[in-house]
């Protein structure tokens, strides 16, 4: 969670803060919590959630959320992360905090088991219920959270059709003298020919992410063309932690395949890649992969799930395929390795949208409205 924070939220804190607001950040210990104590202003609580249901754990953890509470005695909770904002719609519902909001990032239902499935719907159900009101990153997460009546139909919104922090424009620009040297230096590192065509995946390597599908899609493509190479930015899921897992061996053993890890500064390995590819089962919501890509102009191959249908346009920035569907995800690649002008023509459509539609402060701006007015329908005081 604490990286949830750390990345999704950046500029966002600092914005609200100057607009009057006192921000608490209630996270899980970790790599990024000494980043978000360094915040100027943004005060920081420990708390540890673990993320496997444990009856015994999670009523510690509600415990220990509820006194937190108490001490902050805030008058909005925003809650994000699937199983934290359960225990937090709970915690701040008993304490009664009178404006409690979910920001509804992904749904963890849609790609649940059957028997899992049921349980993950009850949990997000009752977190909408407790809450005030429901902000849906994307119109198609909305319209799915309707469906599977975790919503009613009157309830919930989308105030930006788009990631849930924007995204950085500066950061993100493919005609950046910065991010050309640091993606030569890679491109050097790495060895990728100038000629060599890249395919992308940045995001956890796990099961719900597709990566067996984009595995078994490679496999193929490495069959029929010798210029391919595959960067993978993200760490490995426990479900892989066996290094002769057959998934991780169709990568470790193909010398085109870079694993590179988690990387922050994922900007100049956008901009080694001819094309992402986001084979995801689902619990997108509004993945920042594909807008990332977007604003580097490159075209996305992702799939019909909640938050990916909203991220590519298909047919104009990208392609969408059925999820589960290697063969479908060869061809969808495989007609941006044989028709570069298109792979080009789709690139630059991605980024005039994304330059169009995913400006932070926009996000900022449309959340402080929201914000203010919840505020004033409680009869609440407004920061100035």
């Amino acid at each position: 969670m604490q990286f949830i924070l750390w990345l999704f939220f950046r500029g966002q804190n600092e914005f609200l803060i100057e607009k009057g607001f006192e921000i608490h950040a209630i996270t899980s210990p970790g790599t990024f919590f000494e980043k978000l104590s360094q915040t100027n202003n943004l005060h920081v609580h420990e708390l540890y959630i673990a993320r496997p249901i444990s009856v015994f754990n999670d009523l510690l953890s509600l415990w220990n959320l509820s006194y937190v509470l108490r001490t902050i005695k805030p008058d909005i909770v925003l809650l994000n992360n699937a199983k934290a904002s359960f225990l937090g719609a709970v915690a701040s519902w008993l304490i009664s905090v009178p404006v409690r909001i979910f920001l509804c990032n992904g749904l963890s239902s849609e790609n649940a088991t059957r028997i899992n499935g049921h349980l993950y719907r009850l949990l997000e159900r009752v977190t909408a219920k407790l809450c005030t009101e429901t902000i849906c990153v994307s119109e198609s997460l909305m319209n799915y959270a309707r469906s599977e009546n975790i919503l009613a139909y009157n309830e919930g919104k989308v105030l930006v059709n788009g990631p849930t922090n924007g995204i950085d424009f500066v950061e993100f620009d493919p005609d950046s003298e910065s991010v050309k040297q640091r993606a030569q230096k890679l491109r050097d590192d790495l060895a990728i020919h100038p000629t060599d065509f890249v395919i992308g995946f940045v995001g956890r390597l796990a099961k719900d992410k597709g990566i067996d599908d984009l595995a078994i899609a490679w496999k193929a493509l490495r069959g029929s063309y010798e210029h391919l190479k595959l960067l993978l930015a993200g760490y490995w899921e426990s479900e892989y932690a066996e290094l002769n897992n057959p998934t991780r061996l169709i990568f470790q053993n193909d010398n085109g395949v870079h694993e590179i890890g988690f990387v922050e500064d994922v900007a100049p390995y956008y901009a080694l890649m001819n094309l992402l590819v986001l084979p995801s089962h689902g619990t997108e919501g509004f993945p920042t992969a594909i807008a990332e890509a977007s604003t580097m102009g490159i075209p996305s191959v992702g799939t019909k799930v909640a938050g990916c249908m909203d991220a590519v346009i298909d047919g104009k920035t990208g392609f969408l395929v059925p999820k589960k569907a290697p063969q479908v995800l060869v061809e969808k690649i495989t007609v941006y390795i044989e028709d570069d002008a298109l792979r080009r023509c789709h690139g630059k459509a991605a980024r005039e949208r994304a330059l169009r539609d995913f400006s932070p402060k926009r996000v900022w701006e449309r959340l402080h409205q929201e914000y203010i007015r919840s505020l004033g329908e409680k009869n609440l005081p407004v920061p100035k």
